[in-house]
């Protein structure tokens, strides 16, 4: 009886490489999520009523202290 698993693919991690720089797919989607994260937080913030200053804030602090 022949057990038909799904084979893993092979992808390569790597996005591009500049010279010794290489950018991987993660840190991409890293890139994707804070952008969509303060684009969203920027929206909302123009409601009446929301600390618009703060959200702001957060997020980039919030960004720096991940790369750090």
């Amino acid at each position: 009886m022949s057990q038909g698993f799904i084979e893993f693919p092979n992808i390569d991690p790597v996005l591009f490489s500049i010279g010794p720089l290489s950018v991987r797919w993660y840190g991409l989607m890293y890139l994707v999520g804070f952008a969509f994260a303060l684009w969203l937080a920027n929206r909302r913030a123009d409601k009446p009523g929301s600390v618009g200053h703060v959200s702001k804030s957060l997020i980039c602090c919030l960004l720096v202290f991940l790369v750090w």
